[in-house]
């Protein structure tokens, strides 16, 4: 991951096709994308520091019914993290600031829309 001055390379895991068996490396694409090195109005960006591989993702990769929507295709990997809040336009979050994102997916950065912040858990410092 690299910042190019006010922008920075996003590394995120796609979902390109719905695993038939156990999911296999073809089912993803390691993609990059350029993104603002900030925050948007009232929201956070975040740097992905830990993502939770767990058994509920095989069921979201799938078009089984289930207590959550599945995985669009071509989409980030749904996944809950633990990122460090690296630019902030939100009183209630500082940078460096550690907090825990239901909703990061996997990938290096997470911008959080203003609307999306009350999702946000704040970690204790260490």
């Amino acid at each position: 991951t690299t910042a190019n001055g006010d922008t920075l390379t996003n590394t995120r895991v796609l979902l390109i096709q719905r695993p038939r068996g156990p999911p296999k490396q073809s089912d993803f694409l390691i993609d990059h994308q350029t993104i603002p090195y900030s925050a948007p109005p009232g929201g956070v960006l975040l740097r992905t520091t830990d993502v939770s591989i767990d058994p509920a993702m095989r069921g979201w990769m799938s078009n089984a019914k289930s207590y959550l929507l599945p995985v669009k295709l071509k989409s980030v990997m749904r996944a809950s993290s633990i990122g460090r809040v690296i630019a902030s336009n939100n009183d209630t979050y500082a940078i460096g600031q550690m907090v825990k994102c239901d909703n990061g997916g996997v990938q290096t950065y997470v911008t959080i829309p203003a609307n999306e912040t009350k999702f946000l858990l704040p970690l204790p410092s260490s």
